[in-house]
């Protein structure tokens, strides 16, 4: 076999090798990175939910924080919603914000909304003092008329 022969089997294994990387490896990867943002984006919901109730529960006559937002500088929000404010703070390094809706003394709306709606994030989640887990397309508006989310994908 040639110089020549052995250099063109070496580049067409080489682009064969690329090949097979981009058809089967990056689709993995992407997955991965979805599933990754989604489990964030829930567990942050089951907690929002969870730190939401015993607040409510130990402060019956205030009722649910809903808080903090980052933005609005709300340092008088009590240290029990601190992991809260973790949450908020944490958000965006996985794609999604959180941000409530319909707060009142007996009940609100916390949605995660993809930063960049799109293959990584493709998902609205939220959920109200319920606990129950909605999803919606991420460009959709997220409310108690959604899906429930299950363990099963869509």
């Amino acid at each position: 076999m040639t110089r020549i022969a052995k250099m063109t089997l070496v580049g067409a294994v080489a682009t064969i090798v690329v090949l097979v990387v981009i058809v089967i490896v990056l689709p993995i990867l992407l997955r991965s990175r979805i599933r990754r943002n989604e489990a964030f984006a829930l567990g942050s919901l089951r907690r929002i939910v969870a730190v939401e109730s015993a607040y409510a529960k130990s402060h019956p006559h205030q009722g649910y924080a809903c808080g903090p937002f980052p933005s609005a500088g709300r340092g008088d929000m009590p240290h029990e919603i601190d992991p809260i404010r973790n949450i908020f703070k944490q958000s965006s390094t996985h794609y999604y914000t959180f941000e409530f809706n319909n707060c009142s003394a007996v009940g609100y709306w916390i949605v995660a909304n993809p930063l960049h709606p799109g293959p990584i994030a493709p998902y609205t989640f939220c959920s109200d003092q319920t606990g129950v887990i909605r999803f919606e397309p991420s460009l959709s508006k997220c409310d108690g008329m959604s899906p429930v989310w299950v363990s099963d994908r869509p």
